[in-house]
C-alpha cells in the first residue's frame, strides 16, 4: 500500500465512480483500475463492489476509507509543519460549524482570520452539533464550534462565547404583546422546532425538562435548521426557539417578537471541540487567533 494507491481509491469512493475518480486524480480510467486492483492485491481483501450503477465501498473498504482519512489528514499536518519549520505560513483549515455559528459567527472569524494569515485556505462543513463533534473526533475536521458539548474520549470543549434561545412569533402573534405567558398557554400554539442533533434543541429541552408541563408542549413542525424555523415562524406556521444571534434584524424590523415565556431564560455556551490529535500549523495559528479574538 502507498498514499498515492489509496488517495485514489478514496476518490472512487466518494465520486461513487472510477471514470469521475479519474478525472478528480487526473489519471486515466484504466490507472485508476490499476492502483485499486494493486491495492486489493496487497491487502488480499475485496474493497469496491463493482456490479451496480455506483461503485459502493465493501466492508473491508469502508474501514480502509476511515483509515485513509486519518492518514491523509496526517499527511497534511507533516506538509503544514514542514512548511512552518522553512518560516512558510501556509495549508489549510478545516472547521465544522453547527447551524448558528456557521452562519452568524464563522463567517466574521473567517474574515478577521484570513485578513491576518491570507495564505491559509480556510474551509468551512456545516452540520448539527452532533455531527461536528463525530467528524472532529474521526479527524475529518481540525476543529468544531457546536452549540452543545457532547461526552467522548479523544475530545475537549471549551466555551467560546454565550448564546441565548428566545421564544419568537410573527410581527402581531396574538402573545407578542403580553408581559409574561405561561407553558399553558402556549401549548394552545404549534412549536416549530430543530431535529435530533441540534444543540439548540439540546438546549430547549434540557430547560424545559427543568419546568412543570414543560415536556407537554405542541411541537408540530421539527426542521433541520435555524434559517428554515426562523422562515417557517415568518410564515406564520408557528413558533419556535431561536438564537437571538440569528433574529436581530428580523426583531429590530419588526418581522418577529420575542415572547415572555414565563421561567425559561435559556442561557447556552457555543463550544468549541478540539481532539487530542495533534494540530496542523494551520489549526494551531486559529486556536491562537481565537484565544485573543473570543478571550
Amino acid at each position: 500500500m502507498n498514499l498515492r494507491q489509496l488517495e485514489v481509491f478514496m476518490a472512487v469512493v466518494q465520486e461513487g465512480s472510477f471514470s469521475k475518480g479519474a478525472q478528480r486524480c487526473l489519471l486515466s480510467q484504466s490507472t485508476v483500475s490499476q492502483h485499486v486492483a494493486t491495492l486489493e492485491e496487497g491487502t488480499g481483501v475485496l474493497l469496491l463492489e463493482r456490479g451496480g450503477r455506483k461503485v459502493q465501498p465493501t466492508e473491508a473498504g469502508q474501514v480502509l476509507y476511515r483509515y485513509g482519512v486519518r492518514m491523509m489528514a496526517l499527511r497534511e499536518e507533516a506538509e503544514a509543519s514542514l512548511a512552518g519549520l522553512k518560516g512558510l505560513e501556509c495549508g489549510s483549515l478545516r472547521l465544522g460549524g453547527s447551524n448558528i455559528p456557521a452562519v452568524h459567527i464563522i463567517p466574521g472569524l473567517f474574515g478577521e482570520f484570513h485578513r491576518r494569515h491570507p495564505s491559509i485556505l480556510l474551509n468551512l462543513v456545516q452540520a448539527d452539533s452532533l455531527r461536528v463533534t463525530e467528524l472532529v473526533r474521526e479527524g475529518e475536521l481540525d476543529l468544531g464550534i457546536v452549540g452543545a458539548s457532547s461526552p467522548g474520549k479523544a475530545l475537549s470543549f471549551r466555551p467560546l462565547m454565550a448564546d441565548r434561545l428566545i421564544l419568537v412569533a410573527p410581527g402581531g402573534h396574538e402573545l407578542a404583546g403580553k408581559d409574561r405567558v405561561s407553558l399553558a398557554e402556549l401549548r394552545a400554539h404549534c412549536l416549530i422546532g430543530r431535529e435530533p442533533g441540534s444543540g439548540t434543541r439540546k438546549a430547549i429541552l434540557e430547560a424545559l425538562g427543568k419546568v412543570p408541563g414543560g415536556s407537554e408542549l405542541n411541537e408540530g413542525i421539527r426542521l433541520g435548521s435555524n434559517e428554515a424555523v426562523k422562515e417557517a415562524i415568518l410564515l406564520g406556521l408557528g413558533l419556535g426557539f431561536v438564537s437571538s444571534l440569528s433574529v436581530e434584524r428580523e426583531l429590530s424590523r419588526g418581522d418577529l417578537v420575542e415572547v415572555a415565556l414565563e421561567g425559561l431564560p435559556i442561557e447556552r455556551s457555543l463550544y468549541l471541540v478540539c481532539s487530542e490529535r495533534p494540530l496542523s500549523s494551520a489549526a494551531q495559528a486559529f486556536l491562537c487567533f481565537l484565544e485573543a479574538y473570543c478571550p
